[in-house]
């Protein structure tokens, strides 16, 4: 493996992978176990092949044995991996190589590895095991520098997407009997991301009803049938019907006259109790029998005009029916 000029030997301190420090081992395991647990999302970076597994409180940045895409067989290499140190804190880091090195600096770590039977490219060859500190971080970039004893200058930038915890739904509407609603869209409260859109809440369309303004008709004014109106959200549903006046429907009743009053026909509603007076008759003289001839005879003839309207009033209903 070619090393960089500004490497030291002591620098690189290649150590075999069979006699692995303890520390290191006992401070990668819990990190492996709270991820897993806390089911983070491992995201491809952009044009490369490593990628990032992050929570929100540990981040694991995986790192391939080489940038090419193919199948390729690497057996040493290196690369420096780069990050924002006030958002992520290097805490530990494991390599599978037979032979490996990390040199750290604030912000950044190189490493170097040999591998006697080589590392396909697209498999792991370092963990680094961050905290994180705040969510600024955006990406972390890692530039290949050395790909099997040859000078290479392949940068990846792998873009961190935290999961989401704190969410809050927007512009949510319930649907009403004529307008569609809207479940709303899900934002993520910490850093204002649309998570997913919301669906749509078909209208639900009119339920029950009921009838306002109802008014019977009188003998002598219009009624109404009442307008109908939804429950749910009070629109008019129908307009009603005017139903007209039936008018009046008297009964008479026939008052005799006497020798201290007239007679007279009394007319009354048998609906509304409306009523009046007619057919005046002159009041009987004692002294004068033909006037108490005449009163009979008036009353006779009232009488019999009254059968007589009636009668006819029954034949012109029959003749309706038949």
């Amino acid at each position: 493996m070619v090393l960089r000029e500004n490497f030291t030997k002591e620098e690189i301190q290649l150590v075999k992978v069979e006699a692995p420090v303890q520390e290191l081992t006992e401070i990668v395991l819990p990190k492996v176990e709270l991820n897993a647990a806390k089911e983070p999302v491992t995201l491809q970076p952009m044009g490369g092949q490593s990628g990032v597994t992050v929570n929100e409180e540990y981040a694991t940045v995986l790192v391939y044995a080489g940038p090419d895409g193919d199948l390729t067989m690497h057996s040493n290499g290196v690369f420096t991996v780069t990050w924002d140190p006030t958002a992520l804190k290097l805490t530990s880091y494991k390599s599978f190589a037979d032979y490996y090195s990390f040199n750290v600096s604030e912000g950044s770590v190189t490493f170097g590895f040999v591998s006697m039977e080589g590392i396909y490219n697209i498999s792991t060859a370092a963990y680094l095991y961050f905290d994180v500190l705040t969510t600024d971080a955006e990406s972390v970039t890692v530039t290949y520098t050395e790909v099997d004893d040859k000078h290479v200058n392949v940068e990846e930038t792998i873009a961190i997407e935290y999961p989401h915890t704190n969410t809050e739904v927007k512009d949510a509407k319930d649907a009403t009997c004529t307008e569609d609603g809207y479940t709303g869209d899900t934002y993520c409260t910490d850093c204002g991301m649309l998570i997913a859109e919301g669906e749509v809440i078909p209208a639900n369309g009119h339920g029950e009803t009921e009838v306002k303004d109802a008014k019977d008709a009188t003998c002598t004014e219009d009624g109404y049938t009442g307008d109908t109106y939804c429950t749910e959200c009070g629109e008019k549903v129908a307009a009603g019907e005017v139903i007209p006046a039936h008018g009046h429907n008297y009964e008479s009743v026939v008052t005799k006259p006497t020798v201290d009053a007239e007679g007279y026909t009394t007319h009354t509603c048998t609906d509304c109790g409306d009523s009046y007076v007619d057919s005046y008759t002159p009041k009987v003289d004692p002294e004068n029998p033909k006037t108490v001839e005449n009163a009979r005879n008036i009353l006779a003839a009232s009488l019999l005009v009254m059968s007589a309207a009636a009668a006819a009033i029954c034949v012109g209903s029959r003749k309706k029916k038949f």
